[in-house]
């Protein structure tokens, strides 16, 4: 089972100061973007997952129309961190 945390931070922020926190020589700071989620309601057990989500094969806004709703960017910057992970690799593993 995997463990740990995501640490976002906010779209405002300037990326030197995203850098300073974690810098990219430790981990690879992202942004999840142009996600398609299934309608709020829907029973997830039944949802296609290749096509949403930020593995989906949906990702614009004129295919997810009609499937879900259709997200930009969903949260800020984020990094994984694995704090228990017994690698520096595997510690900062997307």
């Amino acid at each position: 089972m995997k463990s740990g945390f995501v640490a976002i931070l906010s779209l405002s922020m300037l990326l030197a100061a995203v850098y300073r926190r974690v810098p990219l020589s430790v981990a690879r700071w992202h942004r999840h973007i142009n996600l398609c989620l299934p309608h709020r309601g829907t029973d997830l057990r039944t949802v296609d997952w290749r096509k949403f989500g930020p593995r989906g094969s949906i990702t614009t806004e004129t295919a997810c129309a009609a499937a879900g709703v259709f997200y930009p960017q969903l949260f800020g910057r984020m990094v994984h961190v694995h704090p228990w992970a017994k690698s520096p690799a595997q510690v900062w593993a997307h």
